[in-house]
């Protein structure tokens, strides 16, 4: 679960990527993370391994 200064959404209703957007002074950076292809984004977000499940 995400907290200030990040965000998580959908980027639309058929996907199962979600866009972390993380505030900073400078303005927000985000990143598209795809489940299929999860990486980690410097400075963004720390993608870590998760259950083998596809929910």
């Amino acid at each position: 679960m995400p907290h200030w200064p990040y965000t998580v959404e959908r980027p639309d209703a058929g996907s199962d990527a979600v866009v972390v957007t993380r505030w900073r002074a400078d303005g927000p950076a985000k990143a598209l993370v795809d489940p299929s292809a999860a990486h980690t984004v410097p400075g963004i977000v720390d993608v870590e391994p998760g259950p083998d499940h596809p929910y």
